[in-house]
């Protein structure tokens, strides 16, 4: 299957948006479905958040969220 990047990147916006498409289950979609490290790690890190009940996931919420992972 091909990837495309600027798709993901498109993609990953709109999960930042709003978080509750990851959840929605007429497009189900897991983090293994992206090919590039840094998608992946953005998408566990909009799923976490959201799992927390954080209405919104912005880049500030995810920078701290990762601070807790990254020595």
């Amino acid at each position: 299957m091909l990837y495309s990047s600027s798709t993901a990147d498109k993609l990953l916006a709109c999960y930042l948006q709003k978080p509750s498409l990851m959840v929605e289950t007429k497009y189900p979609i897991e983090k293994d479905e992206f090919q590039i490290q840094l998608h992946k790690i953005i998408f566990v890190a909009c799923y976490n958040l959201f799992a927390t009940e954080c209405k919104s996931v912005n880049i500030m919420e995810i920078n701290q969220w990762l601070s807790k992972y990254i020595a």
